[in-house]
């Protein structure tokens, strides 16, 4: 049966609200399709935040289901009266994560990243001014053994070719003469800069192929899949974040596509297949150990982890990989 939004919502129940949503806490509400709460240069969507709030306040969980958002509503009310700005929606929330894709049968790839990994510079006649420094960057190979071949960070915001910094690191040799004329570099062209810190062209060497991408629940719509004709793509926060675990993950256990690795993939997924449960008492243990510490008190992070691991009859050590992403996911929001 729909409950109603609660009375008495308080500034501090949003902001709490606005806390567990950054951190991944579980909810049932989607996005935002025409307005978005702004609050320290970030984009919420409302009834999402006013559901979480809710349960912050009487520690029952909402639905999307229990109360209406939009213009002249309750939920918009309650977020106005408290102080909070509602702006019309007018792009998707950036989460400083890129991936930037390349056709090997137009430039080499493979040579150019393996000889310029300092410095390389990357076509972007889309998005290049969203771009800020230090954005997280992924390179991504078309072609037929496509997906996630390197990751980065950009050095320099994108500017015409001419005016590059270090012009010997464009590769401009390395374009093949299928499609170069089409496709060559021109003094007119955007170029970004970016600074490699891993290259792995292989699967065996860790690369993230566009099957599991493809196959990964948060990652399974993201643009990349969806409409790959492009350069410049933009992540969610959450796509960014999970594209940053499978990329750790690739190194450590890389992943196999063909038929003889197919048994051990399926385990694998299987067992780091976390529930909702799991999740929910991993977020609310960060929140625990992060009160405590903004209030001075001694935190044991280690006991944290054990007992969560005596709950659930998982490793300890994953339960602070977790918490190390929701770690992660705040410091890409400012609020680490």
């Amino acid at each position: 049966m729909p409950i109603s939004i609660p009375e008495g919502i308080s500034r501090e129940n949003i902001l709490e609200a606005i806390f567990r949503f950054d951190a991944g806490a579980i909810h049932q509400f989607s996005d935002s399709t025409s307005y978005d709460l702004l609050h320290d240069g970030r984009r919420y969507p409302p009834k999402a935040i006013v559901g979480i709030a809710s349960e912050v306040l009487t520690g029952i969980p909402f639905s999307p289901k229990d109360f209406k958002g939009g213009q002249e509503s309750k939920c918009f009310r309650i977020l106005e009266k408290n102080g909070f700005e509602i702006v019309s929606k007018q792009e998707a929330e950036r989460s400083g994560i890129w991936i930037l894709q390349g056709n090997p049968k137009i430039f080499d790839i493979d040579d150019y990243l393996m000889r310029y990994q300092k410095l390389i510079y990357w076509r972007t006649p889309r998005g290049s001014k969203a771009f800020n420094l230090g954005d997280r960057v992924f390179i991504w190979r078309a072609g037929k053994l496509n997906g996630v071949v390197a990751s980065g960070h950009i050095v320099e915001l994108p500017v015409r070719e001419s005016e590059v910094k270090q012009p010997e690191a464009l590769g401009n040799d390395l374009w093949k003469k299928e499609g170069f004329e089409a496709n060559a570099s021109s003094n007119d062209e955007l170029k970004v800069g970016i600074t490699l810190d891993s290259v792995r062209l292989t699967l065996e060497q860790g690369m993230i192929p566009r099957s599991v991408v493809k196959n990964d629940a948060g990652l399974s719509r993201a643009t990349i899949i969806r409409q790959p004709n492009q350069t410049v793509f933009s992540t969610s926060s959450l796509e960014g974040l999970r594209l940053e675990e499978l990329w750790e993950q690739a190194l450590e256990e890389p992943f196999k596509e063909d038929l003889q690795h197919k048994k051990s993939l399926e385990s694998r997924e299987k067992n780091t297949n976390w529930t909702r449960e799991e999740i929910q008492a991993a977020v609310e243990a960060y929140l625990d150990m992060q009160k405590k510490l903004r209030n001075g008190e001694s935190v044991t992070k280690t006991s944290y982890y054990n007992g969560l691991a005596d709950r659930f009859g998982r490793k300890a050590e994953s339960y602070e990989y977790r918490m190390q992403n929701i770690s992660y996911v705040l410091s890409l929001n400012g609020r680490d």
